[in-house]
């Protein structure tokens, strides 16, 4: 039996298929991006975020060399900064997304939060720019502006940590391990309850084999890119390289 979601997906699909029209998705969470990779095959949709790494993101079905043009983003960036920088408190990514929230901001209808100098560099749909324009005017207790810019400062990007792990092969669950320090049992317990995804496709099956570059989503623990071997160790373990969100 097909969820509200799937229904809404494919009904989107159909839309811009018959009109010959774009049409776009609220953001979508990485499990509802999978969800959507289940749903239609590769390439009768984009996933558009913003930026590069972008976790949120929302699906633009239509295809350019079909229509003839080109999609125009209909994103709109938006910088949520301190008026006065020197009484502003040290905001984190859960007070900007608070505050918006207690305006009545539905969460399908933001994106990412990247964080920089006291600053927040927002992605969301452009029908509730103009709303946040006038109407967030404090996050915490420090009052705020909020300006719409063409494109993300320099050095405004996703924080990784770079590590080298010890596991046993590039599976799943063992990579999960290594990187948040798991029992096997908890790695492989995760993966089976559609806890994990990659690259936004929730995968089922502890052995599968992470491809070089791929990005891993776990539920309640973070992301990481596996970015290949990096040797061996004395034991002939392997040393992987891998990336973690911070």
């Amino acid at each position: 039996m097909e969820t509200q979601l799937e229904k809404r997906l494919l009904e989107l699909y159909n839309r811009a298929e018959t009109r010959g029209i774009y049409v776009e998705s609220h953001f979508l969470t990485e499990g509802e991006q999978g969800l959507l990779a289940s749903l239609l095959p590769q390439g009768a949709y984009t996933l558009e975020g913003g930026f590069a790494e972008a976790e949120r993101c929302i699906a633009v079905f239509g295809r350019a060399e079909e229509l003839g043009y080109p999609w125009e983003s209909t994103l709109c960036l938006l910088q949520i900064a301190p008026k006065d920088m020197k009484f502003s408190e040290e905001l984190t990514h859960r007070d900007f997304l608070g505050a918006l929230l207690n305006l009545g901001i539905k969460r399908e209808l933001t994106g990412d939060i990247l964080i920089k100098d006291r600053c927040g560099y927002l992605f969301v749909l452009e029908q509730i720019a103009p709303f946040l324009q006038e109407n967030l005017e404090r996050v915490r207790h420090t009052a705020v502006r909020v300006t719409p810019l063409a494109a993300l400062p320099e050095g405004v990007a996703v924080q990784f940590e770079e590590r080298v792990v010890v596991a046993a092969s590039n599976r799943l669950d063992a990579l999960i391990c290594a990187v948040w320090n798991l029992s096997r049992s908890e790695g492989k317990e995760l993966v089976e309850k559609e806890k994990v995804s990659v690259v936004g496709k929730t995968v089922t099956d502890p052995a599968y084999g992470v491809p070089e570059g791929m990005r891993v989503s776990v539920r309640g623990y973070g992301r990481f890119y596996y970015d290949g071997e990096a040797g061996r160790t004395r034991s002939d373990r392997c040393r992987m390289r891998v990336r973690v969100f911070i």
